[in-house]
C-alpha cells in the first residue's frame, strides 16, 4: 500500500485452478426393508389459468388507522373515504367508503371532508366546505385545511368537521 491508495487484488485475472470433473451419480441401492410402502400421491397444486394482471382485484386494505366518533363508534378508514352529512362521490372522482355523519345543527357539509388512512396517521383534505375542516394535533397545535389541499393528522390528533371531533386512532 502506498500514499494513502488501497490496493485491492485482481482477483479476476487469476489463473482458475483445474477442477475434477464429478462422478455420474446414479440410483442409490435399496433394499426391501427401506422400499417405500405403496402410498397414494399426493394431489399436484392447481395452476392458476389466469395470471394476474392490473385489472385483478386485490385483497381488501386491511385498515391501519381508524377514526373514533363523538359517539364512541370507531371506525376504520379503508382507502379514500368522503365524510359528511350525505357524502358523495364527485363525477370521476372514486371513494372507497363514505362515513356520513348525521348532523342536525346543519354544520357539516354535504362532502365536508376526504380522509385517507398514511404511515402514522391520516392525510385530511377539505373540500371546500361551508365551516372548514381544522386539525387540532395532541400538542394542541390548530392546522387549517385548505380545500383539495391533504394535511396530516398524526395519531392522537382531532379532525374537526364541523361540530363534529373524530379522533385519529390506529386500527
Amino acid at each position: 500500500m502506498s500514499g494513502g491508495l488501497i490496493e485491492v487484488p485482481d482477483w479476476g485475472r487469476s489463473t482458475p485452478k483445474p477442477t475434477a470433473t464429478p462422478a455420474p451419480i446414479g440410483p442409490l441401492p435399496v433394499s426391501p426393508a427401506q422400499a417405500p410402502s405403496a402410498q397414494p400421491a399426493p394431489s399436484p397444486l392447481p395452476l392458476l389459468t389466469h395470471p394476474l394482471s392490473a385489472s385483478t382485484p386485490l385483497p381488501p386494505r386491511v385498515p391501519s388507522m381508524s377514526v373514533r366518533l363523538p359517539s364512541g363508534e370507531l371506525i376504520p378508514v379503508l382507502g379514500r373515504a368522503l365524510v359528511g352529512r350525505n357524502p358523495q362521490a364527485r363525477a370521476r372522482e372514486s371513494a372507497d367508503q363514505l362515513i356520513a355523519l348525521g348532523n342536525s345543527d346543519r354544520s357539516v357539509s354535504k362532502t365536508h371532508a376526504v380522509l385517507e388512512a398514511s404511515r402514522g396517521g391520516i392525510d385530511v383534505s377539505d373540500r371546500g366546505s361551508t365551516n372548514g375542516t381544522l386539525i387540532v394535533t395532541a400538542a394542541g397545535e390548530t392546522l387549517a385545511c385548505e380545500p383539495d389541499v391533504p394535511v396530516f393528522a398524526p395519531v392522537g390528533s382531532c379532525i374537526r368537521v364541523g361540530s363534529f371531533e373524530l379522533r385519529v386512532e390506529r386500527a
